[in-house]
């Protein structure tokens, strides 16, 4: 590959595939959660992702962060992961009904504990702690700055 720096070359990956599910009709959050693209709720056709304004009060109310000031574009940004980008990145985004949705105003928190380490029977989730979307910037934040020191 390129003789780049390792945050280069990962950019230059990621842009890459970007265009690749681009060209094959997949939405950009594809390559990130996994997940197919589809349609869903009656909505067929990908759409930019700075188009996604739909009300999303109702949302933030039952999942305890009412007091968020957030969009459903920030929304499904920051539940695929990205709570950093410019506006030039998001620019350039599209996103399909099924992640659309998924990841927006209809996602719903699992029943069960996904800690990988935790053996035997899973149990269920109680509780309404959430963590808030300055918390979850500042988390990634710290990770990614510790990430970048230990394999760049």
């Amino acid at each position: 590959m390129l003789n780049l720096p390792y945050r280069f070359r990962i950019y230059f990956v990621r842009f890459a595939l970007f265009l690749l599910f681009a060209m094959a009709g997949l939405c950009s959050l594809s390559e990130v959660t996994g997940d197919t693209c589809g349609s869903s709720r009656g909505f067929t056709d990908c759409v930019g992702l700075n188009s996604c304004d739909g009300d999303i009060s109702s949302y933030l109310q039952n999942h305890h962060l009412s007091r968020e000031n957030v969009c459903e574009k920030d929304l499904i940004l920051s539940k695929a992961g990205f709570v950093e980008l410019s506006e030039e990145q998001v620019k350039n985004m599209t996103v399909c009904p099924a992640h659309r949705f998924t990841l927006g105003k209809y996602w719903q928190p699992p029943k069960t504990c996904q800690y990988s380490k935790h053996h035997g029977k899973k149990t269920a989730v109680t509780g309404t702690h959430v963590i808030h979307f300055k918390l979850a910037r500042e988390v990634k934040i710290i990770f990614w700055r510790s990430y970048n020191r230990w394999f760049t």
